[in-house]
């Protein structure tokens, strides 16, 4: 029977030792036999447990810690031990890798730890003549590069497919903008990705146009939206490249690459967002919206109609490489007088073209803005009154300006050319106009570049004796204020504007007032009572301007009404 215990006597003449084992189970006893003094020294032996240290990778790792390492780590293990360690196993997911009997107190052993991707359950067993330790870890080896599943611009490593699943050598899209979109999947973690678009157009031998995004430790999922050229399929050119390139923290990388083709078949789209008349330069003002799914090659706009040349560009002409999926322009495009429509040109360089027609508002163009005062002056010394009209006409095309009075009865009182010697865009008016009754009005006449007549009345009522001031009572503070209008509404007649434009010595009119020039005159003035006595109206017409007199304006005075005729000659023939 092997004791389990020794026990050592020393005595001074005689050592004796002896082991005995009772019957009853009791301790084991040693007993000490001789001659003399003796004394006796009892020792256990040692049961604790070896002390193991592991290191993978050089790395340390303590008793059910965890690594992640590359491929085929270095295990490194040290065992001590008060007894000698009979057995040390190495075990990899519970099967044992490596064996050692070293039969020693202390075991250091070095080795390549070859195990599979993956995490893996890493156990050394050391055993001694006294007792069994197990040493546990986890280590994750991690000797693939990194993955990744697409969910945009295409798909892969779908519900029943791989994460090792490769994208197709090609994919054919219909938009250049789009987003790359994905899962990634690695042992350790991805540290960086680098998403890289090229192109290769009609005009490059090789890929031409480059762009790089690099995405630095971008977790468990990339997206980043990127551009693609357009394909010229009948030319067999305008060829994309994708290339997304991952890698993990053991400087393992992937790369995938696949070849993309734009589809565009949709024409680019024009939103005109406002359009306004700039009257001050005679102008159109256009702001628009252009955009296109794949590019535009270039915009641009002319004036006249959609098949006409001289195309004027807002965007000019860029490569396949450079060009914009959309464009925002204002243009102050002129407006003459025979100007038709603007027309708008986008184009996307693989023959879808847009053109979009702007219809210019000439009556909004060329409509004037007018503003119109009248004060009456107390004229004491004459039976008649006067008043002073004050006003302005702005922001149109104005080709002539007059301003009346008209009597209770719709005769005109006085009238007083203001303006008649071409195309303006700003007249003052000052003048004085004779008031032969009340109530009267003073009544404006524009004529814009069109022929369009524009009018703005003013109401003169008598107010106590004649030959005092007009005014308008403020109801609400009994003050009194001088009647004016600003920036009103206008009065628009339409009338026919005469053919032509007669001279003063052509046409109808022409020959009317060269029979009050001269001598003629005279022949007039001398039958003025006959001809236009009471209250028979003589009226002249140029375009929309209506001019009216009366035989009271002539005052029975030729030369009076030669000058209105000649005025109205001026005005007329503008």
């Amino acid at each position: 029977m092997i004791p389990d215990k020794v026990l050592t006597a020393t005595v001074a003449a005689v050592t004796v030792l002896a082991v005995m084992s009772g019957s009853t189970g009791a301790a084991p006893v040693a007993t000490a036999v001789g001659a003399g003094t003796s004394s006796m020294q009892v020792e256990a032996e040692d049961t604790s447990e070896p002390q193991i240290s592991v290191a993978v990778a050089d790395r340390p790792v303590i008793d059910g810690g965890s690594i992640t390492t590359g491929d085929d780590p270095e295990l490194s293990i040290r065992a001590e031990a008060k007894n000698p360690i009979e057995v040390v196993s190495v075990r990899i997911d519970g099967e044992t890798h490596r064996t050692f009997v070293p039969n020693v107190t202390t075991f250091e052993e070095t080795m390549t730890l070859d195990i599979a991707a993956g995490e893996r359950t890493l156990q050394v067993v050391v055993e001694t003549s006294q007792s069994t330790t197990t040493y546990t870890a986890t280590v994750t080896e991690d000797s693939v590069p990194p993955l990744m599943t697409f969910d945009s611009p295409f798909t892969t490593g779908g519900k029943n497919a791989s994460i090792y699943e490769s994208p197709n050598a090609n994919y054919t899209l219909n938009t250049s903008r789009v987003r790359v979109m994905g899962t990634l999947h690695d042992h350790s973690s991805v540290e960086k990705a680098v998403i890289e678009t090229r192109y290769r157009s009609q005009s490059d031998a090789e890929f031409g146009s480059r762009n790089r995004t690099v995405i630095k430790n971008p977790g468990s999922s990339i997206s980043q939206v990127v551009r693609f050229g357009p394909s010229e399929h009948s030319l067999g050119t305008g060829e994309n490249q994708l290339r997304v390139s991952l890698t993990d923290a053991f400087g393992q990388t992937r790369q995938y690459e696949v070849d993309i083709f734009i589809n565009d078949t949709d024409q680019p789209t024009i939103e005109i967002v406002n359009q306004t008349a700039v009257r001050t330069q005679s102008a159109i003002k256009i702001r628009a919206h252009v955009t296109d799914r794949v590019s535009l090659r270039s915009v641009g706009f002319r004036i006249g109609p959609a098949d006409g040349n001289g195309l004027k560009h807002t965007l000019s002409p860029k490569p396949p490489g450079n060009r914009p999926l959309k464009h925002n322009f204002t243009a102050v495009v002129p407006v003459d007088d025979g100007t038709g429509n603007i027309t708008i040109v986008a184009d996307d360089g693989t023959g879808n073209d847009t053109t979009r027609q702007v219809t210019i508002n000439r009556t909004e163009l060329v409509t004037p803005r007018m503003q119109l005062s009248a004060n009456v002056i107390e004229s004491p010394n004459s039976d008649s009154n006067q008043i002073r009209v004050s006003g302005r006409v702005y922001d149109g095309r104005i080709a002539g300006v007059a301003v009346e009075s008209i009597n209770p009865d719709g005769t005109v009182a006085d009238l007083e050319q203001v303006y008649g010697g071409g195309v303006t865009t700003s007249v003052m008016v000052q003048r004085r106009l004779r008031v032969n009754n009340y109530p009267a009005r003073v009544q404006l006449r524009v004529m814009d570049s069109t022929g369009r007549e524009h009018t703005r009345t003013i109401q003169l009522s008598p107010n106590g004796s004649a030959g005092s001031t007009q005014r308008t009572p403020n109801e609400s503070t009994g003050t009194e204020t001088s009647t004016e209008t600003t920036n009103p509404a206008y009065d628009t007649v339409d009338r026919t504007p005469l053919p032509g434009s007669p001279s003063s010595t052509s046409g109808l009119l022409g020959s009317f007032l060269e029979l009050f020039s001269g001598s003629m005159r005279q022949l007039i003035g001398g039958l003025g009572g006959a001809v236009v006595g009471g209250y028979a109206l003589h009226r002249f017409r140029r375009g929309e301007v209506m001019f009216t007199f009366s035989s009271e304006q002539t005052r029975g005075d030729p030369e009076h009404l030669g000058y209105k005729l000649s005025m109205l000659s001026s005005l007329c023939t503008a």
